[in-house]
């Protein structure tokens, strides 16, 4: 160990591996923020794909509906 100065006293330095004996307790703001906003499982670029596959499945769905409604008229 290294001897250090720290507030005007010599103290001993840990090493810079020394971890906490405590367990990490859950991060209940995380965790809220994670369920409220499914952008922060999922990330930016798979939201914006999901949209993407939304919308264009509402686009066939309409397209189908108009041809549905043609083929009853008789056209």
């Amino acid at each position: 160990m290294k001897l250090v100065w720290e507030n005007e006293r010599a103290t001993v330095q840990a090493p810079k591996a020394l971890r906490s004996a405590w367990p990490n307790s859950p991060n209940n703001d995380r965790d809220s923020f994670v369920s409220m906003y499914p952008i922060a499982r999922l990330g930016a670029m798979e939201m914006q794909r999901l949209a993407q596959e939304y919308e264009q499945q509402k686009a066939q769905k309409k397209r189908n509906n108009v041809m549905a409604w043609l083929d009853g008229l008789g056209v």
